[in-house]
């Protein structure tokens, strides 16, 4: 089980299926709809006691917790500053942490987002 930080989470997909895994999973996104959408999917799939939702706008993201992972899917683009804001999720790993950061999809054709983000995680895993 790890413990992961999905910024900029919309609303949850792949938050709720890391849940789902036993993950025990904070997804934070600056929109209060997509907040709310994703509290109503962890109740309808009894995820709430692996997962918790908070509406935040990462640069005022202040908690003392460190993270296994940290994922920020198509997120970084949207950001004012992208170097601070990749400097200050690094302040939120453990010290073994890893930080998944995708831009503008470029993955291989026949990859998905999820399927790098499952991918590494099952990697993790086996260590």
């Amino acid at each position: 089980m790890s413990d992961i930080l999905d910024i900029g989470c919309g609303v949850g997909t792949i938050s709720l299926l890391l849940a789902s895994w036993g993950n025990k999973v904070e997804g934070i996104d600056i929109s209060s709809i997509a907040i709310d959408s994703c509290k109503n999917s962890a109740k309808l799939l009894n995820l709430e006691k692996n997962i918790n939702f908070k509406q935040f706008d990462f640069k005022d993201y202040k908690e003392n917790k460190k993270f296994d992972f940290i994922i920020c899917l198509e997120v970084i683009e949207h950001l004012e500053n992208d170097r601070e804001a990749l400097q200050k999720m690094f302040t939120f790993l453990k010290p073994s942490g890893k930080l998944i950061a995708v831009s503008y999809t470029h993955l291989r054709a026949h990859e998905t987002v999820l399927d790098l983000v499952c991918r590494l995680l099952l990697e993790k895993k086996k260590q």
